[in-house]
């Protein structure tokens, strides 16, 4: 089996404070949020072994504040330009990279939701800011038709 962890990047500064929606960092509260998503998914014994990331400044600061929760260097976080501002086809191609591994992918809205919906057969609709769904797909390809099992689901509100 292959974990797929799925997480949306915690909640971001207003987008009419930027210039460069790229650039928009998290706030407090975003920080506070993912440190509990991530202090739950190593609760319930969910522990990615590579993190992969959007370079957005909201993920990255996300994908930083999950290494750190466990105990992954951040200088090995992943960046692929492509999760930021691309399409869902780039997501499921990411989402093959390191076979073998359980992966936590930092991404945006509407990617990981349209992701959710698809692999929950539409069970999970909607994904706020922080929140982290855990899938199993069998070994091989995972593409838009996979079936995964569904582990863990964190909603946050």
């Amino acid at each position: 089996m292959q974990t797929r962890i799925l997480m949306r990047h915690g909640k971001a500064a207003d987008g009419m404070q930027y210039t460069d929606d790229f650039e928009r960092p998290l706030e407090p509260r975003g920080k506070t949020e993912v440190l509990e998503s991530a202090k739950t998914l190593r609760q319930e014994g969910i522990i990615p072994d590579v993190i992969l990331s959007s370079p957005a400044c909201r993920a990255a600061s996300t994908a930083r504040i999950v290494a750190e929760v466990f105990g992954i260097d951040p200088s090995l976080i992943v960046y692929h330009a492509p999760l930021y501002m691309s399409d869902i086809e780039v997501y499921v191609f990411i989402l093959n990279l390191f076979k073998g591994k359980s992966v936590l992918l930092v991404g945006h809205n509407p990617f990981i939701e349209e992701l959710a919906a698809i692999y929950t057969n539409h069970g999970v609709i909607g994904c706020p800011t922080s929140s982290a769904i855990v899938f199993e797909f069998p070994e091989g390809e995972i593409t838009l038709k996979s079936s995964p099992k569904t582990i863990f689901v964190n909603l946050r509100k």
